[in-house]
């Protein structure tokens, strides 16, 4: 009878939650919980994924200007903040790591539509160089930057 009553006791130590109703299953919240920040991790993460690759392939290039660059946490990541201009409006964002430094000019490529959404172009030749081949915008720039070379030899 002891030994019931310890196992009673070990039973009901720590918080209890309760339990929801879902497809005739009893589910506990906590794994409610836990599903629901997945899905949004999952989904923030596509969300991005497929913001740069529409980016990569149809985004328009403009020119933007570093101001200022942050170290941020203890990894050593560094936030440089970029700001360029779309039809007489300022935009700003930042680009993490990638070897910039203030008061660099970098070109930044934007959603015509929307020009909140954008990334700085020398991180998306890293990440996605096939479909910057695609985008009609990234190769007249590449090929404008070697006749501008071209002539200043």
């Amino acid at each position: 009878m002891k030994r019931k009553a310890q196992l009673q006791e070990i039973k009901h130590w720590g918080i209890s939650l309760p339990y929801v109703f879902l497809f005739k299953r009893k589910i506990h919240i906590g794994t409610l919980f836990i599903l629901a920040l997945v899905a949004y991790f999952v989904q923030h993460v596509t969300f991005k994924t497929l913001m740069k690759t529409e980016l990569a392939k149809n985004g328009e290039i403009t020119k933007g200007y570093i101001f200022e660059s942050k170290d941020v946490g203890g990894k050593g990541t560094t936030y440089h903040y970029y700001t360029f201009k779309v039809a007489n409006t300022l935009y700003e964002n930042h680009a993490a790591n990638g070897e910039f430094s203030e008061k660099d000019s970098i070109y930044i490529v934007y959603d015509i539509q929307n020009p909140d959404k954008n990334w700085a172009l020398k991180l998306l030749e890293n990440d996605y160089p096939d479909q910057l081949q695609k985008n009609p915008n990234y190769l007249n720039l590449k090929n404008n930057e070697h006749l501008t070379r071209a002539k200043a030899y």
